[in-house]
């Protein structure tokens, strides 16, 4: 499975590659006052919900929000540099959350949950979520399919800053949280950090390309 896992990242990272004029189009629209790896940690999340119903039983917000703060409390969420080392020794029961999804209920759930537990949740916000229609709304109500003009931009903005995080959390049954685990291994030069698989299965940790059991963390569920 590995060197599957090796070749899919580099196509991602070569497919997937931004010319000139869409990095400074993210430049612009960069605008979240994220935290750099010296001064914070972040842990990037993300909630496929939307039409993935038809394909699997949805992950409730809740699993991926226990699973974040466990890997938190665990200490899966580092530093690479030993310079930094303070940064770990001198935080707290929480961190900052980057967010994202294309339920908004889910990032309503996500924003109210870091109030109640003193998470920083960060999330891009460049159109109106409630007046796009997603293909499971469209299917359920017969509406017409209505997309932002900026959806796709969104999403190149939401990679930029995953890539920028300390750990992730995600379902890997999603081909979008598996992108961003591509992109990490490689653009960013972070297979060495940790990434969360949620599942109604179980949970697993891992970090690299390699599923073994060198490189991954059962974690029982709760």
């Amino acid at each position: 499975q590995a060197p599957s896992n090796w070749w899919l990242s580099i196509s991602a990272a070569f497919f997937l590659r931004p010319n000139q004029q869409t990095h400074r189009a993210l430049a612009q629209l960069r605008t979240l006052p994220f935290p750099s790896s010296s001064s914070s940690l972040v842990v990037g999340v993300y909630i496929r919900h939307g039409d993935k119903h038809a394909e699997m039983p949805l992950i409730p917000f809740q699993m991926y929000a226990d699973m974040t703060q466990k890997m938190w409390d665990q200490g899966l969420v580092h530093v690479r540099d030993p310079s930094q080392r303070k940064i770990e020794e001198g935080r707290n029961g929480t961190g900052t959350m980057f967010f994202g999804t294309e339920d908004p209920e889910a990032l309503q759930e996500a924003v109210n949950w870091g109030r109640k537990t003193g998470w920083t949740v960060l999330y891009t916000n460049l159109f109106p979520r409630e007046n796009v229609i997603a293909a499971d709304k469209q299917r359920k109500t017969g509406a017409m399919s209505h997309h932002h003009d900026l959806e796709y931009l969104s999403m190149l903005l939401n990679i930029d800053y995953y890539l920028r995080c300390d750990a992730w959390v995600g379902t890997m049954a999603s081909n979008w949280c598996r992108i961003v685990d591509e992109l990490r291994n490689t653009v960013a030069g972070k297979a060495d950090l940790w990434n969360a698989d949620v599942s109604h299965f179980g949970h697993t940790v891992h970090k690299g390309f390699f599923f073994d059991s060198a490189n991954s963390i059962q974690v029982t569920r709760t």
